[in-house]
């Protein structure tokens, strides 16, 4: 588990990966209103909290920040995303790939 924090929570997961060295990671999110597992397809570098009306644990609230400065506009998943949906769908799991993660903490975090 990771802070709901912007930036904390990159800091986090990276500290966890430098010390672990796993093979892969796979990082969850939770969205309330979706009734099945979706898995992301796009990062935006882009962070619009204020949409929302949602602000990070610590009660920031960003409004049109990148992540990375200078980065691209967004960033794709590296992870076989249809092969995993299919695999969930096969096992009962209702599951579909979201095309995006919108501009909060899991979108600022992947």
């Amino acid at each position: 588990m990771i802070p709901n924090d912007f930036f904390e929570c990159i800091d986090v997961v990276r500290n966890a990966i430098g010390k672990i060295r796993p093979r892969l990671v796979v990082m969850m999110g939770e969205y309330g209103g979706r009734a099945m597992i979706t898995v992301e397809r796009i990062a935006q570098n882009f962070n619009d909290s204020t949409r929302y009306k949602l602000m990070d644990n610590r009660g920031v609230a960003l409004q049109g920040e990148a992540t990375v400065p200078d980065g691209p506009v967004a960033y794709r998943s590296t992870l076989p995303l249809r092969a995993m949906v299919t695999a969930m769908r096969d096992a009962g799991v209702p599951a579909d790939i979201s095309d995006t993660a919108a501009t909060f903490c899991g979108n600022h975090l992947m």
